[in-house]
């Protein structure tokens, strides 16, 4: 019985080395293959946003790990849905908000001003409403708050919003060109700051 464990041990000891290495095929393969792309890449992207989101920004919760989120749906004016996956290529913002909100009423100036200091084809703000009372309702309240340059959808029964985890208003994610959620603010912020501006620059500038 005693040589029958030692030989037991002594295997399962042979055998520690192999199963290492073959744990760290597996992680190497998730980690090229599954889900998240190249790992020192984004804590490289990740310590670069930390160091750009100071003053006005430093309530921004950036992610070591980005979670694909291209798959969250909104809806435009005439009911067609949309989802984020559309605008893969390009850094969004996208903001939860409702008129009904004043801190959302209050920032979105400021996420109009942050939209025209950036070209479209590498930075776009979506406006995604929470109205219950339609699109209409949303478009003329865009107006009224002078940020009718954003592009206004619906998020539907708060379906994305509930997806994220979230509740309550204002909620801002940060979408990297790839469609992954890079950073989150909760609450409202000074978008047109120069903080924030410095933000954007560097998921632009990410390849």
């Amino acid at each position: 019985m005693t040589t029958f464990q030692g030989r037991t041990k002594s295997a399962h000891l042979r055998l520690l080395p192999l199963k290492a290495a073959l744990l760290a095929v597996v992680i190497g393969i998730y980690g090229l293959l599954g889900g998240g792309g190249n790992i020192p890449a984004l804590a490289e992207d990740a310590n670069a946003l930390r160091a750009a989101a100071t003053g006005a920004m430093k309530r921004l919760m950036i992610k070591s790990t980005r979670k694909d989120v291209s798959d969250l749906v909104f809806y435009d004016g005439e009911g067609k849905p949309h989802t984020l996956k559309e605008w893969k290529g390009r850094v969004l913002l996208v903001n939860f908000w409702a008129s009904w909100c004043f801190p959302c009423r209050k920032e979105m100036p400021m996420i109009a001003a942050l939209q025209e200091a950036f070209p479209r084809e590498d930075f776009l703000v979506i406006a995604a409403s929470e109205d219950r009372k339609g699109y209409t309702w949303a478009k003329e309240a865009l107006e009224d708050l002078k940020a009718s340059n954003l592009l206004l959808l619906m998020d539907e029964g708060a379906s994305s919003l509930l997806k994220l985890g979230e509740r309550g208003l204002p909620v801002t994610i940060l979408v990297d060109r790839q469609g992954r959620e890079a950073a989150r603010l909760i609450g409202p912020a000074e978008w047109n700051s120069e903080e924030a501006k410095a933000v954007i620059k560097v998921l632009i500038a990410e390849k």
